[in-house]
């Protein structure tokens, strides 16, 4: 019994180890983007919509990625998260520390292959990791949200620790360094993680089968409860991509900050939004559909003064109203992956988690992003982001109100 729990402890470590070192070259992607567009291309005016495109693609992709996992899932009983990470580091540190060699055309159209492919990778990456970080026996209901928080709190720390290493480093030796460092320990964590983790039962094998098989009759018996949920993240994931995404070129572009200066607030209001993952991890049981609704309506009110802010160009008042956004963001991220985990039954979960994932964290976020910076770059309105992440609180309050609160304690059972 002890050494199954023991297994089972290493499992979930070494996945939160994985996701973090995805998380740091996510962002350490997103970092070498930006400053080679900006290098090339800092006088032009699509500045914004070029990187707007480029980055957007990661995240439209991802559905693609979800799906030809799903279509394979029941062929192969190993698992293959630590092939797929294996690939998407290889290629990722590659393609970062040589592109600045190519010719610009050349370097662009690589960038945009990288970020499709980074979008297929992660689709087909985050769905398997969370089910397998959910997938745990004998655990609390605490426990289990918290050790569903596990996956949020490694990719907001993996993107954070990029911008601590990173932002002031010039040197380019440096940096291939230190972005090599993480690739190594990620080889290591996947090698005792192909030897501790846990077989697949047979039960597990045939619901894994039929899950694949049924993929349709996965969408049709649980359409409702995927659209509800779906809608319902589109807020609060439209929301984390503006914050991590969007919101610096704003600031860099149009407010004239240092780069420094929006890293640090970066920093900040992730360690915000990883607290506000503790604290609904330790008060889970008063997270129901109600305090949803509440949290959602405080962001909207929030998010009112926080673009007059932007407007008047307060920094302090940026940090301190982007930071109660994103712990707010965090309580409402807290125990989803638990709920979603509990609410579907065995042989539709990661069907049905790898749609609402890949809908919510992809497809929209993607879709907000693209036409928010666009917007912007053509009508030179500051408001028009809150415009788009407005329309999708609505879809998000609207969802919450038709679902059933017992879906928020299932898990608890």
């Amino acid at each position: 019994m002890s050494v199954k729990i023991y297994k089972s402890q290493i499992d979930t470590f070494i996945l939160v180890v994985i996701l973090t070192m995805i998380g740091f070259y996510n962002s350490l992607a997103f970092i070498k983007t930006q400053d080679y567009i900006f290098h090339h291309f800092s006088a032009t005016g699509d500045i914004i919509f070029s990187i707007s495109f480029i980055n957007a693609l990661s995240f439209l992709f991802r559905p693609l990625g979800g799906t030809i996992r799903s279509l394979f899932h029941h062929k192969i009983k190993r698992p293959l998260l630590p092939y797929f990470v294996l690939v998407y580091a290889f290629y990722n540190i590659a393609v970062i520390n040589l592109v600045v060699y190519f010719p610009i055309n050349y370097a662009i159209a690589t960038l945009i292959f990288n970020c499709i492919l980074i979008g297929i990778l992660l689709g087909a990456i985050y769905p398997e990791a969370i089910v397998r970080i959910l997938d745990k026996d004998r655990l609390s209901p605490a426990r289990k949200v918290f050790v569903g928080n596990c996956y949020f709190i490694a990719v907001y720390f993996g993107a954070a620790f990029t911008k601590l290493t990173l932002a002031d480093v010039n040197n380019p030796i440096y940096k291939i360094i230190i972005s090599l460092m993480p690739l190594i320990f990620c080889i290591f964590a996947i090698y005792f993680y192909l030897h501790t983790r846990r077989e697949l039962s047979e039960s597990e094998e045939k619901a894994v089968l039929y899950e694949a098989v049924n993929s349709v009759i996965c969408v049709r018996n649980n359409f409702w409860t995927i659209i509800r949920f779906t809608c319902f993240l589109t807020f609060v994931t439209s929301l984390n991509a503006f914050f991590s995404t969007v919101m610096p070129f704003y600031l860099v572009r149009y407010l004239n900050y240092t780069e420094s200066s929006v890293f640090n607030l970066q920093v900040v209001i992730f360690l915000f939004s990883i607290a506000g993952l503790v604290i609904g991890a330790i008060f889970h049981q008063k997270l129901g559909r109600r305090l949803h609704i509440v949290l959602g309506l405080l962001i909207k009110i929030i998010l009112y003064f926080l673009f007059k802010a932007y407007i008047k160009n307060d920094y302090i008042q940026i940090l301190v109203f982007e930071s109660i956004c994103m712990l707010f963001v965090g309580l409402m991220l807290s125990k989803i992956l638990t709920v979603l985990d509990s609410i579907f039954e065995v042989k539709y979960k990661f069907g049905s988690i790898s749609i609402i994932y890949n809908l919510t964290f992809g497809f929209f976020s993607g879709l907000g992003v693209f036409l928010s910076t666009y917007l912007i770059s053509k009508s030179g309105n500051l408001y028009v982001p809150s415009i788009i992440i407005i329309t999708f609180s609505y879809l998000s309050l609207v969802s919450l109100w038709f679902t059933p609160n017992k879906d928020f304690f299932r898990y608890v059972k």
